[in-house]
């Protein structure tokens, strides 16, 4: 499973919207059931899953797309070459447009964008590369 951090401030994610100064961290783990001991919970830490989605049309994503060419907002080469020097290839994208309407409490944290994750060729590290809004 991936967990996707992401930073509360948009200044901040703004001005550290690229690899490797991205204020947008991925975690890779195991996957474990959500507990219900408040002690030991993080309150401030919003949760949301995608594990649910399913993709309804084969020739268009809304939502996610996995592998391939990422469809960018803003097609400029230094979004991505840091990460491709690095030995990174384009992994997932998650696109703020097709959010399911259960999966958005408050604004967009991307500003109705996209968040690009990249994965390493040799050690298969997910990490945020990059994200975009129009």
């Amino acid at each position: 499973m991936l967990s996707v951090l992401i930073h509360q401030d948009f200044n901040t994610l703004l001005h550290n919207n690229i690899y490797p100064s991205i204020a947008v961290k991925v975690i890779e783990h195991e996957h474990s059931e959500t507990g219900n001991d408040k002690d030991k919970a993080v309150l401030d830490l919003g949760l949301s899953s995608i594990s649910e989605y399913a993709e309804t049309q084969e020739d268009h994503f809304l939502f996610i797309k996995i592998g391939g060419e990422p469809q960018l907002i803003q097609d400029e080469n230094y979004y991505c070459n840091d990460l491709e020097k690095n030995g990174y290839f384009f992994f997932l994208q998650i696109d703020e447009e097709g959010y399911p309407d259960n999966l958005l409490n408050g604004n967009y944290p991307f500003g109705f964008g996209a968040l690009y994750l990249y994965k390493h060729k040799v050690t298969e590290e997910v990490v945020a590369g990059f994200w975009q809004y129009s």
